[in-house]
């Protein structure tokens, strides 16, 4: 069993196993299918039933338990429950009585609907045994637990039940169990390294569990406004912990406070409670003061208009409720370090801000944060990049187009109808947002062509933009620059990877390359073979680029033989030749275990049950058994079903501890790695 609640189980088995302080007499059978057990409570004496609970049918109105209380041994047993103890009878009052939803339960008992949980009750499933044991409210509803309000500190109680039948008939009184009204039955020693860490508008309660402490059945959380003032459960459900290993040490829990705030002190305290919900003294009490340490969100919707002045930044208001206002940053280059333009905060409900300190013609790129008011301040947007044009300079040519053919770069542009513009001049650079260099001499003003026939390179892009010379000397800042790419001529193909080769794992078949020593390949495509080897599917969508140097084909293939290979290609996309072909078959992939693997003994019978495996292409189920001294062995003898959940293994001897695995067949007869070994002790 993957998980199990190790409090809950072992409070079962401590309800389940005789106490030698019963009393017994001669009215009493101490051989019946069911007793009740009496535990001092803080609101009273809890009585639970231990046996199958009773579901009536239609018409009948008189089957269920009676429990019979007496003070002193010489007293006759007077019965307490004016009515008898039953479950409802139907899953809606069922609910009804609990006063809450019962889904939760389905997928951790492994059903998928009411109808079904409900069978499992009128069946009396053992795999819904130990829920009730945790489920108070539930096992109460089904008419096995009830309280004795009717008591008095100090003074001991004698306590039977009867069962009775439809007709009404009653059996005989079952063995007799004393208990005295305040004395909790064993010593609660509260949870080990109790902590407590403050986080934004809440707290988050961490503790260990103490091993020693063996009558925890869960944790309450209790907080107060002073260390010596009153304390309020914040837990409104019992807190019980779930672990992976019996062997593991000081198993962790944790609980978060959502309903403290930010600049408040609180204390806090964490006990163990028995079944009866008893608890641990309140000890180790920590002291908490929550604070806002997370960062707001950035704002989002940033843009940048031409002002009156200067650059316009405009953005969305930020929906926190935190805000204290905004920083606004700015740089002459995207890839260099972004400075602060202002000195105070812009105010929370502004929405835009103009930088007036921009020259014309310059770009710039800003950045945005938010500041909430406990001074947090949040990720910088992403790079905004704004214009400013002053109207008292020339135009730059406008419509700056650029054409690529095989020897030359053809420049157009729309003339200026303006007297006072002399010219233009053309400038080049091969990096982006790099330093332009002229490339042509003065352009005459009526001119809308211009050529570039220098020698360039195939493999760079290059970008183009101009600028507006006037009579008096005047320049006008650069219009937008185009990008261009000269066309390839007379381009050797790209050679393919060396050392090509592969192999199949689990994940899927997984194909390796080294780098060729061409450096004018640019990345790689992958190849396999169609099932008739008359053509090549490309796998990836995008190229690989140049340093990839491996490649996993993770879709589920056929159990067959694959043939694969890889092409080199340029940056235009042109491929080489395909290298020399690998070929490789899928591995076969072991299914996996059921999770969930219960026991529970009733009549020297082992009941094993398990959640049903969801995995497509599963036959059945082995169930496997050791006594501790020897290898697992194969307890069923025919595969079980894999619609199955339950496997029964009566050949048990007593006082026996026994070790059950379980593992999962697939149609093809592979089968997974063995379970979490469980364990169980016959009577």
């Amino acid at each position: 069993m993957k998980y199990f609640f190790y409090i809950v189980i072992a409070v079962y088995l401590m309800m389940l196993t005789p106490c030698s302080s019963f009393a017994q007499t001669d009215s009493i059978n101490t051989d019946l299918p069911f007793q009740v057990y009496a535990y001092s409570a803080p609101k009273g004496i809890m009585l639970v039933i231990i046996g199958d609970w009773v579901i009536p049918t239609i018409g009948d109105t008189k089957s269920g338990y009676h429990i019979y209380r007496k003070e002193n041994a010489t007293d006759s047993l007077v019965k307490i429950t004016p009515l008898p103890l039953r479950a409802e009878s139907s899953y809606t009052k069922l609910v009804t009585k609990v006063g809450q939803s019962l889904e939760g339960m389905f997928p951790i008992i492994g059903v998928a609907d009411s109808a079904q949980f409900w069978q499992l009750l009128v069946d009396q499933d053992a795999s819904i045994e130990v829920w009730t044991t945790m489920f108070k409210k539930f096992r109460q509803a089904m008419g096995l637990l009830q309280y004795d309000y009717d008591i008095e500190l100090g003074k001991t109680y004698t306590y039977v039940c009867t069962k009775l039948d439809a007709s009404g008939a009653e059996s005989s009184y079952s063995q007799e169990i004393t208990v005295t009204a305040g004395q909790q039955l064993f010593e609660l020693l509260g949870p080990l390294d109790i902590n407590a860490e403050a986080k934004d508008n809440k707290a988050i309660i961490s503790w260990k569990i103490n091993r020693n402490d063996s009558a925890a059945f869960s944790y309450n959380v209790y907080r107060a406004y002073d260390s010596l003032g009153r304390y309020l459960r914040l837990n409104s459900e019992i807190l019980v912990q779930m672990i992976n290993d019996e062997t593991d040490e000081n198993s962790e829990m944790s609980f978060v406070d959502t309903l403290a705030y930010n600049g408040r002190q609180y204390f806090y305290a964490v006990v163990s409670v028995d079944y009866a919900d008893n608890e641990s003294d309140k000890n180790n009490i920590l002291s908490v003061s929550p604070q806002d340490k997370q960062a707001p969100s950035v704002p989002k919707n940033i843009k940048s208009d031409a002002g009156e002045l200067g650059i316009k930044i405009r953005w969305d208001l930020s929906p926190e409720d935190d805000i204290a206002g905004y920083v606004l940053y700015r740089a002459f280059d995207k890839d260099s370090t972004f400075v602060k333009i202002h000195t105070d905060l812009l105010p929370l409900n502004a929405n835009s801000y103009e930088d007036i300190t921009t020259q014309t013609g310059d770009e710039y790129f800003y950045r945005l944060t938010a500041v909430d008011q406990s001074g947090n301040e949040s990720e910088q947007s992403a790079n905004i990049y704004g214009f400013y044009l002053d109207p008292s300079r020339p135009l730059p040519p406008m419509n700056l187009h650029a054409v690529s053919d095989s020897d030359k770069i053809t420049l157009t542009w729309d003339v200026i109808e303006n007297p006072e513009i002399l010219g233009y001049y053309v400038f080049r650079t091969s990096t982006y947002k790099g330093e332009f260099s002229q490339v042509s001499e003065l352009l005459p003003r009526g001119d809308t062509i211009w050529t570039d026939t220098s020698s360039l390179s195939s493999f760079s892009v290059y970008y183009y933009a101009m600028r507006s010379s006037t009579l008096n000397g005047d320049f006008s800042y650069y219009n937008e620059a185009v990008a261009v790419k000269p066309i390839q001529t007379n381009i050797a193909l790209p050679q393919p990877p060396s050392e090509f080769y592969g192999y199949s794992d689990q994940s899927g078949i997984r194909l390796h390359w080294e780098m060729p020593l061409d450096k004018t390949v640019y990345g790689y495509n992958i190849y396999r073979s169609s099932e008739d080897g008359s053509l090549l599917l490309k796998l990836n969508d995008t190229v690989l680029l140049f340093s990839t140097t491996t490649y996993l084909d993770s879709l589920n293939l056929d159990k067959q033989t694959y043939s694969y290979h890889i092409k080199s290609a340029h940056f235009n996309g042109t491929e080489g030749v395909a290298s020399h072909s690998v070929e490789i078959s899928p591995t076969t992939i072991a299914p996996e275990p059921p999770s969930n693997l219960r026991a529970s003994l009733q009549n020297n019978i082992v009941t094993l049950t398990w959640s049903k495996i969801l995995l497509d292409g599963m036959q059945g189920y082995n169930i496997y058994r050791h006594t501790g001294d020897g290898s697992f062995v194969r307890v069923n003898k025919e595969l079980i079903t894999i619609e199955s959940t339950e496997f029964k293994d009566a050949d048990i001897s007593n006082g026996q501890k026994y070790f059950y695995t379980i593992t999962t067949v697939s149609n093809n007869n592979r089968e997974s790695f063995h379970s979490k070994a469980i364990d169980i002790l016959s009577n």
